[in-house]
């Protein structure tokens, strides 16, 4: 049985697509669509550079730099936004199956067509942040479909409300869109596969914590 890999299916249709994906023997489209993601990941991050989204510290430091200068500086934070998302699409979409794939052995390919339809939700969230920081002023650390504000509500502790900003919505659906089809083509019990996609969860939370405190993605 082949299966193509959508990505629209995959993502609305949690409650079938699955059980497809476990029965068939062979994906076609991956890598298509895997280039797409590329594509679109480009295209996302260059609006939001284009914008100033997140290049707070460019536009702090404007006064020292001259038109030519400032140009300059905008334009290798959006290389440095671009080759960052690449990196971090890269590492989803390759590395964290082989993650899986050590605890569960199925088929890579799958595992990759599951963290594709991760990584389009992780899209979709970035592409909806420009327009509210744009027009709200709204910056991830607040963003409404975070826990950042509650954070900063509660606590004076900036640790916190990094933490915060990276428990969202849209990584709480990737992580049940994880869940769900691990659960449907391993065969393993919901509550191993829970712990496999949380245990990885946390660990990206610590690492985007440090990053963000220690503003890491500032050398970037």
């Amino acid at each position: 049985m082949n299966f193509y890999a959508q990505v629209t299916r995959g993502i609305k249709e949690i409650n079938k697509f699955p059980y497809e994906l476990e029965k068939t023997e062979r994906i076609t489209g991956l890598t298509k669509n895997i280039v797409i993601l590329f594509v679109i990941a480009t295209i996302v991050y260059g609006i939001s550079s284009f914008f100033g989204v997140g290049n707070e510290i460019v536009s702090r430091e404007l006064e020292q730099y001259n038109a030519s200068d400032f140009e300059l500086n905008k334009l290798m934070f959006a290389i440095g936004q671009v080759s960052w998302a690449w990196f971090f699409l890269a590492i989803n979409l390759f590395l964290v199956p082989l993650y899986f794939y050590v605890f569960i052995e199925i088929d890579y390919q799958k595992l990759v067509y599951i963290q594709m339809l991760a990584a389009v939700v992780l899209l979709l969230e970035k592409l909806l942040l420009i327009p509210l920081q744009l027009f709200f002023e709204l910056t991830p650390l607040s963003s409404i479909f975070s826990l950042g504000l509650i954070a900063q509500a509660t606590s004076n502790k900036k640790v916190l409300y990094y933490a915060g900003a990276e428990i969202t919505l849209f990584k709480i659906w990737m992580l049940y869109i994880q869940y769900k089809y691990l659960t449907a083509i391993s065969g393993r019990s919901r509550r191993f596969i829970f712990l496999l996609v949380v245990v990885l969860y946390v660990f990206y939370l610590l690492i985007a914590v440090s990053a963000k405190y220690w503003k890491l993605e500032e050398l970037v």
